[in-house]
């Protein structure tokens, strides 16, 4: 077998395998979901409506154990928000995706649209 081809075959299946992570983590809302949204939804509802997320992040606490930071999912992300928002989960989100905030019981306590959408 001829190794060129065999090597041709590997560098479009990692191309093709590249661009479905791409395609993938840039899930946005279909247009009308973001306002159907509700205070108090849980997590089941909102996959329901929305979809599954680009990204979730967890809660975080500060030293006393109180909540600095709400558990959040983000739809819209690109490589680069996912980037920064896994190095820097203490920050608040990128405003160039929609970000649903949860409460400690999961249920939804806020939200907001990507700048370029408000």
């Amino acid at each position: 077998m001829n190794w060129r081809g065999t090597v041709w075959r590997a560098a479009r299946l990692l191309s093709l395998g590249g661009v479905l992570m791409v395609v993938a983590a840039c899930h946005t809302p279909a247009p009308g979901t973001f306002e159907r949204l509700k205070e108090g939804m849980d997590r089941t509802e909102v996959l329901a409506l929305m979809g599954e997320p680009s990204s979730r992040y967890p809660a975080q606490l500060n030293k006393s154990g109180a909540v600095d930071v709400p558990a959040r999912w983000q739809y819209g992300d690109n490589l680069s928000s996912i980037a920064t928002s896994s190095m820097f989960q203490d920050q608040p989100p990128p405003s160039r995706v929609w970000v649903i905030y949860f409460d400690a019981s999961a249920r939804v306590s806020g939200w907001q649209k990507p700048e370029w959408e408000r």
